[in-house]
C-alpha cells in the first residue's frame, strides 16, 4: 500500500451553464470524469486507495466535494480537475494554456503542485504554462472553495481552455488526453515519495 491516499475532484456538473465549446460539442463535465476513470484505474493498478469527492455526473456543491475530501481518514492528497475559459463560453476566445492553483499562502499544496506544473511543462513543452514565480513557485494562488476547504494537500488543475479552438483540438486528442494522464500519475508517484 502507498503513503498516501488521493481523492480526485471532476469538474462542475452536466448541468452547470457554460462548461463547454462554443459549438457545444466539447464538455468540460464529460473531460475531466473520463480522465479521472483512467487516472483511478492506473493508480489502483499501482497500490493506492482512490476517492472521487462526486462520482456522479450531477453538481452536489463545492463545500459538499470538500467535506467528502475531510471524511477520508489518513494522509492523503486532493486534485481537482477542470478546464478553463476565457469568456461565457458563447464565443471562441484566445487565451490558451494550462495552470496549477492552490490557495494562499505557503504548504504542502504548493510542493505537490511544483512536481505537478513541471511535469506538465516537461510532457507538453509546446503548451503555454500560466505561472505566478512572485513567491518563488509556479503555481498560481486562489482560496477556490473546493481546495481552501479541503484538510490535506490541495490543487486545483486547469487543463488548456474549452473556448479556444486549439487547445480543444488537444482536449479531444487521444494521445494528448493519454498523455496527461500518465503525467498525473507519474507526478502521483513523486508525491508519495515526498510526502
Amino acid at each position: 500500500m502507498k503513503n498516501i491516499k488521493i481523492v480526485l475532484d471532476a469538474a462542475h456538473g452536466e448541468e452547470v451553464p457554460g462548461k463547454r465549446s462554443p459549438d457545444g460539442k466539447f464538455r468540460e463535465y464529460k473531460w475531466s470524469r473520463e480522465r479521472i476513470a483512467e487516472i483511478t484505474a492506473k493508480l489502483k493498478s499501482l497500490g493506492y486507495e482512490v476517492f472521487q469527492s462526486n462520482p456522479t455526473t450531477k453538481e452536489i456543491g463545492l463545500s459538499n466535494r470538500a467535506a467528502a475530501a475531510n471524511k477520508i481518514d489518513g494522509k492523503k492528497i486532493f486534485l481537482s480537475f477542470h478546464v478553463d475559459a476565457a469568456g461565457m463560453g458563447d464565443k471562441w476566445m484566445n487565451a490558451r494554456g494550462f495552470t496549477v492553483y492552490t490557495t494562499k499562502g505557503q504548504n504542502n499544496s504548493d510542493k505537490i503542485a511544483e512536481i505537478i506544473m513541471k511535469d506538465l511543462i516537461t510532457e507538453f513543452s509546446k503548451l503555454q504554462p500560466r505561472t505566478d514565480k512572485s513567491d518563488g513557485d509556479l503555481d498560481k494562488e486562489a482560496d477556490f472553495t473546493v481546495i481552501y476547504k479541503t484538510n490535506c494537500p490541495s490543487v486545483l488543475i486547469e487543463w488548456c481552455f474549452q473556448d479556444n479552438r486549439e487547445d480543444v483540438e488537444i482536449l479531444t486528442n487521444k494521445s494528448y488526453n493519454d498523455r496527461f494522464v500518465k503525467t498525473i500519475v507519474n507526478a502521483i508517484e513523486k508525491i508519495n515519495k515526498l510526502l
